[in-house]
């Protein structure tokens, strides 16, 4: 399922809509999908921060729509952006192209596991984040920009060292 229809499906179900009254001034803040190695999408889970709480709520979109509970959120200062999915115009599958170009052309020696795919907004601009753990124990992450499809970032994290 693409990311806009896992938005409206939990946007129009009855969970969301019900707590979605009792907690005004929530915004949406991401939203994120496992992925296997070969870039299959697994079970949207959509956030919404609370200002006043500072903590965040995620809904998973599944056959049917659950919330986890509230939780406490780790961030750098400041508040967690707001994401607007109108400024969103590269779909998730084009940021997955943008990852594998860069993958084939950068990074084809490591072998890769798992990973995940997350929509949110930095520096209000929106941005897909994409990473994947590596057989080497390295994480390959990438900075996609939501609007243009710009490699913003791409860095290899070292996890743990081989002995």
């Amino acid at each position: 399922m693409d990311y806009q229809t896992a938005y409206q499906q939990l946007t129009g179900s009855t969970v969301f809509q019900h707590w979605k009254k009792s907690h005004p001034g929530v915004y949406l803040s991401h939203l994120y999908s496992g992925l296997t190695n070969d870039f299959s999408l697994g079970t949207w889970e959509i956030g919404f921060y609370h200002p006043d709480h500072d903590t965040i709520t995620t809904f998973i979109v599944d056959r049917e729509i659950s919330k986890k509970p509230e939780e406490g959120i780790f961030k750098k200062g400041g508040v967690v952006d707001e994401l607007s999915l109108s400024q969103v115009t590269v779909n998730q599958q084009q940021a997955l192209r943008q990852y594998l170009e860069l993958y084939q052309k950068k990074y084809s020696r490591l072998a890769l596991l798992k990973g995940f795919l997350v929509l949110q907004a930095l520096d209000e601009q929106p941005l897909w984040n994409v990473s994947f753990v590596t057989r080497e124990f390295t994480v390959l992450n990438v900075k996609i920009d939501a609007a243009s499809g710009e490699v913003l970032h791409d860095e290899l994290i070292t996890v743990a060292e081989r002995k």
